[in-house]
């Protein structure tokens, strides 16, 4: 038999798919069209790849609804759309995983192409799309891509225009995009509302950019604020609405009633997510017996759902923890990992629906790094620059910077290092410096998505709390299989009733904290660490306002705080009291310092004098180290006094009276903080 041209196969799979268009297209009658084409042709996978094309294109021309069986024809042509590894079949085994190709229409799917390089397989209702390679920066780089309040094609990286590659040139390709545009209202005007409506004052007049659907929403503009779901509305003859049906309003709080409100607002959304998602963690409801005392629990009504080893259960007189060990099938009873606490029958028990310990993650991001391990960079370094160009020359330490670095400096604020001249001590920047200097300051350490990152959180164009988390913490989170890095950053907000902490790391294990809880590390470093017994080690500080523990100063890096005291005379009156100054510094709760005091006229004052105003009160009566006079340079002696701010002071030979015109005391001091 004579090879056909290509031309002449498009001819027959045109007439073929001619003559059997009349009516809807079946399954059966598709593939009366490709048996005949095959049995026509002198078999080559490529021109029945071309036939496939063909048909498909002339299908989807048609507008015609098709569904082809892939399995009937897999075997002629799996070449160009069903290869995967060399391989010329379904890669995953036709018996194992039969493979079904929606076209228009059925599903929704449209224009698709089997076999130029993508595919979809399904099972029982469950959808994968595969693409063999990605490319591009719009939706040619992504498998699956999803918009929402646009129409706005898919893309990668920012894309929307090639242009904008000036700008950015880190090209790749992702499995699932997601996008979403916030939109603004939909509609906002005055009406009035019954029990199940909104009539507004004027007609609203639909229009590209005013819809109404079956679902929105519609708020009023009262406290606290109503929300009905539209189920219906009613036109006039210029098709402008004149009244909207709601299932019902519902007050924010969880009443229901009639709004009193004079304005509707149609379509609002207060929140958009790019990718959301939701997990139901589900219990099953049970009855049993329970025995004080006993871990059986007898009469259960139902154990074809239950599991051994796993499942939690929850009851009256049942341990908060407690789990099903164990499970007699014949007879209705379970064991738990607890004793129960108290007697009584027809127990209403609830159980988790997953058997290991109801777990499940909302999200988990799994790397296989099959590559070579990430080893982190850190770099501080000079280098000369020049306005305008890309070169960093004079390097001193050469032999540790690498091309795709991240570069922290004057001149390049942020930039990156795209290659290295290790014999020139030089390198070249992504982007040109901005300022011409000699041995400027360079700072560069690895991007942080290098041999993997779990997320990727960036803010394009305006400042956006992309790094952030403002409602939520970290609980019980670890770090597994060998992950180099775990970073949890937290901004508790008040309306969620979480402490206010900036930076909160809780990690426990089966209640008990776990191995190495926190540490502040750099590298193989740890300045700062608390281990699984609460044991607090501190290498190295470097604050200017020291280092504190429960809002109190325990390393005090800062210089001596100045303070300002006074004295007065133990009986009698000084007459002038001259300069007095002091200084202390503090460490946890004990206090030390100096006071200096002088005396221009000394008046009636005797006995002793007293430095009054010390920095704290003092818990007990504790003795003065020790001071002198300022006139005859006699030694001092004294007394600071418990629960007070004053310090007695005496000549140290004997009771003497320290003072006199023209003299003063200079002390030191240290005691316990009351």
């Amino acid at each position: 038999m004579t090879e056909k041209t290509n031309a002449e196969l498009l001819s027959d799979v045109s007439s073929n798919f001619a003559s059997n268009i009349s009516g809807s297209i079946t399954a059966s009658k598709l593939r009366t069209i490709v048996n005949d084409i095959i049995a026509n042709t002198a078999a080559g996978t490529d021109q029945i790849s071309t036939q496939g094309r063909a048909l498909i294109d002339d299908a989807t021309a048609a507008d015609q609804r098709v569904t082809i069986g892939l399995s009937n024809i897999v075997q002629d042509v799996s070449t160009d759309g069903m290869t995967l590894g060399g391989t010329t079949t379904n890669p995953y085994g036709a018996a194992v995983y039969p493979s079904w190709m929606y076209g228009t229409g059925g599903l929704g799917y449209y224009d698709i192409d089997v076999l130029a390089g993508s595919a979809i397989y399904s099972r029982d209702g469950s959808h994968n799309f595969a693409k063999r390679f990605t490319y591009g920066g719009l939706d040619q780089a992504t498998a699956v891509s999803a918009t929402a309040n646009s129409n706005r094609g898919g893309f990668i990286a920012g894309f929307t225009h090639p242009s904008q590659v000036s700008a950015y040139d880190e090209f790749g390709g992702c499995a699932l995009g997601a996008q979403i545009d916030t939109v603004p209202l939909m509609w906002t005007g005055s009406g009035t509302f019954t029990s199940t409506k909104f009539t507004p004052t004027t007609p609203i007049t639909l229009s590209d950019l005013i819809r109404i659907e079956v679902g929105m929403w519609i708020r009023t503009d009262e406290t606290p604020a109503y929300n009905g779901q539209i189920v219906s509305w009613t036109t006039n003859g210029s098709g402008a609405v004149t009244e909207i049906t709601v299932s019902n309003w519902y007050a924010r709080g969880g009443s229901s009633g009639t709004p009193a409100a004079t304005r509707a607002f149609i379509n609002p959304q207060d929140k958009v997510w790019a990718h959301l998602n939701t997990m139901f963690l589900n219990k099953l409801t049970l009855t049993g017996d329970t025995s004080n005392g006993s871990t059986a629990i007898s009469n259960i009504s139902s154990v074809s759902n239950l599991y051994a080893n796993g499942q939690l259960i929850t009851g009256t007189g049942i341990p908060d923890g407690s789990v099903i060990i164990g499970v007699d099938y014949d007879n209705d009873i379970i064991y738990i990992s607890q004793a129960a606490t108290a007697t009584a029958t027809g127990v209403s028990l609830a159980v988790s629906c997953g058997t290991e310990f109801n777990r499940g993650v909302s999200a988990e991001v799994d790397i296989f790094n099959n590559a070579p391990p990430y080893y982190p960079v850190w770099i501080t370094d000079t280098g000369d620059l020049t306005s305008g160009s890309y070169d960093v020359t004079n390097l001193v330490l050469t032999s540790q910077w690498r091309s795709g670095l991240v570069v922290l400096g004057t001149g390049p604020s942020l930039n990156y290092v795209v290659s290295v001249d290790y014999g020139a001590n030089s390198l070249k920047l992504k982007y040109p410096a901005t300022i011409t200097d000699t041995a400027v300051a360079l700072k560069a350490f690895n991007q942080f998505d290098e041999s993997g990152l779990g997320f990727d959180l960036v803010s394009i164009i305006n400042k956006a709390y992309a790094a952030y988390l403002n409602r939520g913490s970290f609980h019980n989170g670890y770090v597994s299989y060998g992950a180099s890095h775990a970073s949890f950053l937290c901004e508790p907000h008040v309306s969620a009733a979480l402490p206010e902490y900036g930076f909160k790391v809780d990690t426990r294990v089966n209640g008990s904290p776990s191995v190495a809880a926190f540490a502040v590390s750099s590298h193989t470093t740890d300045y700062w660490k608390i281990d699984g017994s609460g044991n607090e080690t501190v290498n190295s500080v470097n604050s200017t306002n020291g280092y504190q523990v429960g809002g109190t100063t325990i390393l005090n890096n800062s210089a001596w705080t100045s303070f300002t005291p006074t004295l007065s005379a133990g009986s009698g009156t000084i007459t002038t009291v001259g300069t007095c100054t002091g200084k202390y510094a503090r460490l946890g709760r004990t206090v030390r310092g100096w006071a200096k005091c002088l005396i221009t006229t000394n008046g009636t004052g005797a006995s002793y004098l007293v430095v009054v105003g010390l920095p704290f009160n003092a818990k007990d009566d504790t003795p003065m180290p020790g001071g002198r006079r300022t006139d005859t340079g006699d030694g001092l002696a004294g007394l600071v006094v418990g629960a007070s701010t004053n310090c007695i002071v005496q000549v140290a030979s004997g009771a003497g009276y320290p003072g006199a015109d023209g003299g003063g005391v200079h002390i030191f001091f240290e005691y316990e903080i009351a």
